[in-house]
This record gives C-alpha cells, structure tokens and sequence, in this order.
C-alpha cells in the first residue's frame, strides 16, 4: 500500500541503520577490464639526441652501441627491442649501412643478442631502408625481424605490398597511427578490404616533435597534459570500434614522453620507451634522460604500481598472435 512508504527521510534513516552509514559493499564494484600483461618494448636508437647531448652516451648511434643498448634493456625485462638505422651515423658522418645491405648490420647488431638471449626478445625492425622494395623487406624476408612497423599513410601500393609480404613469411605488421585520420586510412585500405589478418596491432607515435611540413602523414599536436589525454583515448576509441580485439602500443615521444606511457598502461594498452623519439625525463622540465634503461626500469615500476605486469617475448607473441 502507498500509505505504508515511509517519507524519504525516514526512508533514508532506515537504510543508513541497516547498513555501513552510507557506505557500500566494497565489492558492489564490478572489477574493471584491464588485462594484466603489458608489454614493454625498447627503441633503444639515439637518433633523438642532439650533438650536446649525445656525448653523455646514453643515446646509441653506433653499431657496438645498439647492441650493448638491447643487451641492457633485454636483460632488464624488455619484451622486444624496436631497431632503426634511420639517421644514424658514424663519427665519420657515414650512414651506418652505408656501402652494406642493411640486413647485413642488423645481423651484425643481433648475433651476439642472439648467441646471448636466444628467442628471449621479440625483434622489432624499420624497414624503410634499401634501394629498392627487396632490400626494404629483406630483414622480414630473410629472417632477421619478426615485425615491423607499416604506416598507413605511406604509398598505398607500397603498404599492400609489404603487409602481404610479412603475412606470407610470418611475422606481423605493426601500423603505425601518427594521427587519427590515418586510423581511417587504415581501415579503408587494410582492414575493409581484407589485407590484414587479425589480431589487429596498431602503434601509436604521437607527439613527436616536427619541423618540416612535408610529410605522409600528419603528427599529432600536444601541447599538454589535457590534449595528450583527449588525443590519444580519441584515437584508442576510433581503434576499439574498427575491432575491439585490437592490440595497441604506444610510444613514448616528445613532451610526452612517460605522461603518455603511464596514461596508455591505465587504458590497457601496451607501450613503447626508448631515447628513438624522446629525449625528455619530463614534460614540464628540460632535465635529460639518463637513457633506454632509465625509461625501461621507470616503466616496469609503472606498470607495478598500475597492478600490471611486464610481459615477457612469449606472451608478447602470443598477444599480437606471431606464429
């Protein structure tokens, strides 16, 4: 009977005297979705140094320094190792790979990797060097990298092409999302047409800083912490919603630099460290990173007290679904 409610007041008095006060059950509270593994992968290339600071050697620009750099970080818990020749020089201001294929430095770099750690790292390598497609994909195609990463906005024929031949010999593509129309790039040209095999794997490198304006693609702009946050949970979602089983890291660049990897690890997602795109221990300061094993040890501490843990190269496989 309506006569028999009780007005709100004494309503709310007898629910306070049947419970905690106002409290509730703690575990009224649905755990939330956050898996627990998180990888954790290094590019270790210093190309993100100036002169000045290069000379701290932090940041590897030689062949005996990338592969003193991945020991470091592998041995400290990375789950795969991002290498890059892009800009990197010698003392003598010669590319690196300069007068060799490129595939024959990077075996350089990991035969004593390898001989140390075996399949214990993931290997993670640009393949936008050579003279001519075979030699961009050589390191896939021969054997020496397990992925590498493909940018959406890159020549449409030239993306096809290299997806294909990753697929085929087994190692994974990881696509690269500069900014949120490269998500509908990508899409459009490699998920709706039935290129790219699931599970999905997108990295996401925003923040990085530019100074010219010719590009393929388009950077993203973050000025702060609140652009920072908009930006990349509006590129999280845009992701989600093409398949929600996708796999996404994020790459510490810029400003960012661990604001970023620390808001990427609260949504669940994977991340990327290294002094390849940062040389920053804080947005809001201009104190220099001590290097790749400084940003690796800072992010494992992270994810611990995010209640995460470090993934290791087999779980990081099993994750982006490497055969």
């Amino acid at each position: 009977m309506e006569s028999d409610i009780p007005t709100i007041h004494e309503a709310n008095i007898q629910d306070v005297s049947k419970k905690r006060g106002w409290f509730a059950d703690p575990k009224i509270q649905p755990r939330w979705e956050i898996p627990e593994n998180v990888v954790i992968k290094v590019a270790i290339s210093g190309r993100s140094a100036t002169e000045e600071e290069s000379v701290s050697g932090a940041f590897p620009s030689t062949i005996p320094e990338f592969t003193n750099a991945a020991a470091e970080v592998i041995q400290g818990g990375a789950a795969g190792i991002h290498f890059d020749l892009s800009n990197m020089k010698k003392n003598t201001g010669v590319e690196l790979d300069a007068g060799r294929k490129t595939v024959d430095v990077y075996r350089e770099i990991l035969a004593p990797l390898k001989q140390r750690f075996d399949d214990r790292f993931v290997v993670d390598v640009n393949i936008l060097r050579g003279k001519n497609f075979q030699e961009n994909v050589s390191p896939i195609t021969e054997g020496v990298a397990e992925m590498g990463p493909v940018a959406a906005g890159y020549n449409i024929e030239w993306v096809r092409a290299v997806i294909k031949t990753m697929q085929d010999s087994g190692s994974k593509p990881e696509i690269v999302i500069h900014g949120s129309g490269e998500v509908g790039l990508a899409k459009k040209r490699l998920i709706d047409t039935g290129l790219l095999e699931k599970p999905y794997y997108f990295i996401v490198l925003i923040g990085t800083p530019v100074d010219a304006g010719l590009s393929p693609f388009s950077y993203t702009y973050l000025p702060d912490p609140v652009d920072m946050c908009k930006s990349l949970i509006f590129i999280t979602e845009q992701i989600k919603n093409i398949d929600k089983e996708s796999v996404i890291i994020v790459c510490a660049a810029g400003r960012a630099a661990h604001y970023i990897t620390t808001l990427a690890m609260m949504l669940g997602l994977h991340v990327r460290v290294g002094v390849e795109d940062t040389v920053w221990r804080y947005p809001g300061k201009d104190e220099v990173l001590g290097g790749n094993l400084e940003m690796l040890r800072t992010a494992i501490t992270t994810a611990e007290i995010l209640g995460r843990k470090p993934a290791d190269a087999s779980e990081y496989r099993r994750i982006v679904g490497l055969k």
